[in-house]
C-alpha cells in the first residue's frame, strides 16, 4: 500500500511540552489567526475558494507546528468517501509486471494525497462488495475484469469511478487495453526482420490468458497490415519439460513458423531453454521475442530480445485520470501507443532462414 490520507481532524505525536489532547482544526485556526472554515478550505484544497497565499502559508505552518494529521474516518463522515483508491488485482501466478504497475500507481496517487489499497479478486477472497463497502473508496480500478453487476452496484452506492484497465468492462474492450501496443511492437520488430509466419506463446494460466487478448489483437493487426497470416497460438507451460513438449509440438504442426512472440520474458526464457534441448538454433532457425524486460531474459544464451514497457509513464497517466475524476472531472483514461515501448535487441531475434 502507498500514499497518505486526506486532511481532517487527527493528531500526530504531540510536540514536546504539550499535552496529548487531540489536535483539532480549531487549534490550527487559533494559531494561524483564521477561521475554521479557512483551515478546512486550505487543508482540503477546496476548489472555487480564493485564499491569499500568505493566509494559506500561515495555515500550513500552523498545521505543521501542531503536528496536525488527517483523519480518514472524519473525512468519510464529512464527504461520504475516503481518500482511498481500491486497486483490484486478479488472482494470478506471480508476475512482476503487475506489482510494478501497482507500485507506480501507488506512488502517483500518494503525491496527490491518496492511498492505494490492493485487493486480490479470486474464488478464495472476500466478495468485492464486502471490500468496497468497508473501505468506501473514492475510486476503484482493476488490472483485470470488473463484472458489470459490480460496477452498477458501486455506482449506485455513490462511488465516483470504476475502471477496468484490462479485460472486458462496460465501455472498454480488451482490444483497447495497453497490452495491444506490446503485441504491435512485437509484430513490428519481427516484420522488420522479414518474418511472415509467427506464433504467440501464452501461459496456460487462465488469468494470464484473460489479460493477453489485447496483446494478440495488436500482433494480429500488425501482421494483417503487412499481408501476413494470423499468428499461431501456442500454450507454453513454465516448466522446462512442458515448454520443450510445447515447442516440439509447435514445430511439428506448424513447420513454417520462424518466430515466436512470448507473453513475457519468463515464457520467452522457457522457450530458449526448450530450443536448446531440442537442438533448434536460436536465432538461426527460430527467433524468440519476449516482453517487459525482466531478469529471466538475461539468464539465457543468447540473451532474450524483448519489448520494454514504460510502466511509470503509463500508470502515472492512469493515476492522473483517477485523481481528476475523483475531483469531479471527466474520466479520460490515457490511450497508450508504441511510444511507451522500446525494443531491446539482445540476440534472440534475426531474419528468418533463407
Amino acid at each position: 500500500m502507498h500514499g497518505r490520507g486526506g486532511p481532517e481532524d487527527q493528531t500526530g505525536p504531540p510536540p514536546a511540552g504539550t499535552s496529548a489532547r487531540r489536535t483539532t482544526g480549531a487549534d490550527v485556526a487559533r494559531v494561524a489567526g483564521v477561521s475554521r472554515a479557512t483551515v478546512s478550505y486550505v487543508l482540503n484544497r477546496a476548489p472555487n475558494q480564493s485564499i491569499p497565499e500568505s493566509t494559506r502559508q500561515r495555515v500550513l505552518a500552523a498545521a505543521a507546528q501542531l503536528r496536525y494529521r488527517p483523519s480518514p474516518a472524519a473525512r468519510v463522515l464529512r464527504t461520504g468517501r475516503s481518500d482511498v483508491v481500491l486497486g483490484l488485482l486478479p488472482e494470478l501466478p506471480h508476475s512482476p509486471v503487475y506489482q510494478e504497475a501497482l507500485d507506480e500507481v501507488g506512488v502517483a496517487l500518494a503525491e496527490a494525497g491518496m492511498l492505494l489499497v490492493v485487493h486480490t479478486v479470486g474464488p478464495r477472497s472476500l466478495p468485492l462488495s464486502a471490500v468496497w463497502s468497508a473501505l468506501t473508496p473514492a475510486a476503484v480500478f482493476a488490472l483485470g475484469e470488473i463484472a458489470e453487476s459490480d460496477v452498477e452496484e458501486m455506482r449506485s452506492a455513490g462511488i465516483r469511478v470504476a475502471v477496468a484497465l484490462s479485460g472486458p468492462a462496460p465501455g472498454r474492450s480488451r482490444e483497447g487495453s495497453g497490452d495491444r501496443t506490446i503485441g504491435q511492437a512485437q509484430g513490428d520488430h519481427l516484420l522488420a526482420l522479414g518474418h511472415r509466419d509467427v506464433a504467440v506463446a501464452w501461459s496456460p494460466e487462465h488469468g494470464l490468458r484473460l489479460l493477453s487478448d489485447g496483446r494478440l489483437a495488436g500482433l494480429t493487426g500488425a501482421l494483417a497490415a503487412a499481408g501476413c497470416p494470423a499468428p499461431v497460438v501456442a500454450e507454453v507451460p513454465g516448466d522446462l519439460a512442458g515448454a520443450t513438449a510445447a515447442l516440439a509440438d509447435l514445430r511439428s504442426t506448424h513447420p513454417r513458423v520462424t518466430a515466436v512472440a512470448a507473453y513475457d520474458d519468463a515464457v520467452g526464457a522457457a522457450l530458449l531453454h526448450a530450443a536448446r534441448d531440442l537442438g533448434v538454433p536460436v536465432p538461426g532457425t527460430l527467433s524468440v521475442l519476449g516482453a517487459f524486460d525482466h531478469p529471466p531474459g538475461l539468464l539465457t544464451t543468447p540473451a532474450l530480445s524483448t519489448v520494454r514497457v514504460d510502466l511509470a509513464t503509463r500508470m502515472r497517466g492512469v493515476a492522473a485520470a483517477l485523481v481528476s475524476a475523483v475531483g469531479g472531472g471527466p474520466l479520460e483514461l490515457p490511450r497508450f501507443d508504441t511510444s511507451t515501448t522500446e525494443l531491446l535487441d539482445r540476440g534472440s531475434t534475426a531474419p528468418p532462414p533463407s
